[in-house]
């Protein structure tokens, strides 16, 4: 655990947990005062009534919880977080099997049975080729290098 300064002058701790349900086992069970966790494990126990959503990362409120307010409408317009997945393959893959792989994807996500559950679990089913991809990637790394820096944050490797 990490020893913090807050800027209201008061102590706080990052405790860093190894997944996000652990996360929000530590809220649930009052071990915890806040976190900020991804949308699966964090949905189903917001509308259960087990936590209070206090805000979404999204520049937009979540379709997922609409009553939430963004961090924009909050006060924070600079925060848009988002979470994402995605697939990747070794770098030397031949353009024929990434192009199957990405027709074999977009498919998959299109299928109602599978958008469905990907919903249930409050994943917003997307997708897109291969290079749109890539610049988000390096866009995130752009934006989160920048935090790291201003930060002053320092990982073990």
């Amino acid at each position: 655990m990490e020893q913090l300064k807050l800027k209201s002058g008061m102590p706080g701790v990052m405790i860093p947990y190894k997944s996000s349900n652990e996360m929000m086992l530590s809220i649930i069970e009052g071990q915890s005062m806040m976190t900020i966790v991804d949308p699966p494990p964090a949905v189903p126990q917001v509308k259960g009534g087990k936590v209070k959503a206090l805000a979404v990362t999204g520049a937009e409120r979540s379709s997922e919880l609409p009553d939430v307010p963004s961090m924009a409408e909050e006060g924070y317009p600079g925060v848009d977080v988002h979470l994402w997945s995605g697939i990747f393959a070794p770098a030397a893959t031949p353009a024929p099997i990434v192009a199957k792989l990405e027709k074999s994807l977009s498919e998959a996500i299109r299928d109602s049975g599978v958008s469905a559950k990907l919903k249930n679990m409050a994943v917003d089913p997307g997708g897109g080729p291969p290079e749109e991809f890539r610049r988000m990637i390096e866009a995130d790394i752009v934006k989160y290098s920048g935090v790291i820096k201003a930060a002053n944050l320092h990982f073990e490797e």
